[in-house]
């Protein structure tokens, strides 16, 4: 439980830093910037294969939210936070019951990330492949060219991109189903650290500190 909660909240903070563009310690998002980030969220319905869903990404922002909400409540502030120490962060972390990832959330993003990466290396391994027979074909049109009409060497080229357009096309229907559940647990965990941070502002509080600090995970929650 303690591992899931310092992991997977570092992970989460670290997207909702991205969205104050790391400027140092973690501000407060301002209107303006939460109606871009939600604007980019709709661009994503529109997009061929998206990172996320639009769901998802909203839950993101909602996230955000109650990050900001949460730290800034004055239930959450200690003597001495300014003081702790990452280390004295997920101690404190650790002791806190019913917050953070459930166990299901947890099971569906290591699948996930285990499957991506499955993926990811036969993606590479077969665009590398693709890459290798592309030089190739590129040096027997150079060598055909020199001595056949042009159309021949046109005739090649236009069998590469049309090879080409079919391997990105099959790689990205591949990708589809995988990043539709990630999508899935992305959303998932993204409320339930919501619904965390806002049934225990203390929780928001120490994450705040921890991105602040800019904080790695402890061992423990790497394995």
């Amino acid at each position: 439980m303690a591992k899931r909660v310092a992991l997977f909240f570092l992970l989460s903070c670290a997207s909702i830093d991205a969205l104050a563009q790391n400027r140092g310690d973690a501000p407060q998002l301002s209107a303006r910037e939460i109606a871009e980030a939600g604007a980019a969220c709709e661009q994503l319905g529109s997009m061929l294969n998206p990172p996320m869903s639009v769901a998802a990404c909203r839950a993101m922002i909602g996230m955000a939210t109650s990050l900001d909400a949460g730290a800034a409540d004055p239930s959450a502030q200690r003597p001495g936070d300014d003081a702790l120490t990452c280390s004295a962060i997920f101690t404190e972390l650790k002791t806190m019951a019913g917050v953070g990832i459930s166990d299901i959330s947890a099971a569906r993003a290591e699948a996930d990330v285990r499957e991506g990466t499955a993926m990811a290396n036969r993606q590479a391994g077969e665009l590398n492949a693709f890459i290798a027979e592309s030089y190739a074909l590129g040096a027997v049109a150079g060598l055909v060219g020199a001595f056949t009409p042009n159309f021949v060497g046109a005739a090649i080229a236009s069998a590469w991109q049309t090879q080409a357009i079919a391997l990105g096309t099959r790689l990205t229907a591949e990708q589809a189903p995988l990043r539709a559940r990630q999508s899935e647990t992305v959303l998932a965990s993204a409320k339930e650290l919501s619904q965390s941070m806002n049934a225990n502002p203390r929780f928001a509080r120490l994450g705040q500190l921890a991105m602040n600090r800019q904080c790695e995970p402890p061992a423990e929650a790497r394995r």
